[in-house]
């Protein structure tokens, strides 16, 4: 767990920044899904323009360098074992990202099981902050094939099934 292993060693403004990436759209995605039932549901446009301000701020955060280079567990991910491990963060990540699908799931006003597309995006990024605070690895490579990927199947699940969950 990235508290145990790193925390000493991780930049308090890095980690500032990495959670504001993950946190401001997750915010606002939960903000919009969790609408009284008495206010009607964002316009279609609305929703894809906060999908896309997460995808962005994902994107960035994969994008930035590593946070530092001071501590060994950070380390790993290249090389041999990067496939393993981007694999490894991948599945954790999603397996996540899933119950969250269905804990927002529960919460939603659809008929579905499925919350709408904000509720299946939130879920995404819940996924990615729990990786976030279990994986130590800090290479850039690793996080947009290890982590940033973990949205991928939330932002096919939720394009596919638009009409029938968002309405």
């Amino acid at each position: 767990v990235r508290m145990v292993l790193d925390l000493g060693v991780y930049p308090g403004v890095r980690m500032v920044l990495d959670l504001g990436l993950l946190l401001i759209p997750l915010g606002f995605a939960l903000i919009a899904f969790l609408r009284p039932l008495t206010q009607p549901e964002l316009a279609s446009w609305k929703r894809a323009l906060l999908m896309v301000g997460g995808v962005v701020a994902v994107v960035l955060l994969a994008g930035l360098p590593a946070a530092h280079h001071d501590h060994p567990a950070s380390l790993e991910g290249i090389g041999e074992d990067f496939i393993p491990r981007a694999r490894a963060c991948f599945m954790f990540g999603t397996a996540f990202t899933a119950l969250a699908l269905f804990g927002l799931g529960a919460l939603s006003r659809s008929r579905w099981w499925l919350p709408g597309s904000l509720g299946i995006w939130a879920s995404g990024l819940i996924g990615l902050i729990a990786l976030y605070f279990h994986c130590p690895i800090t290479h850039p490579s690793h996080l947009l094939f290890g982590h940033a990927t973990v949205v991928l199947p939330v932002l096919a699940l939720a394009w596919l099934l638009r009409r029938r969950i968002d309405g």
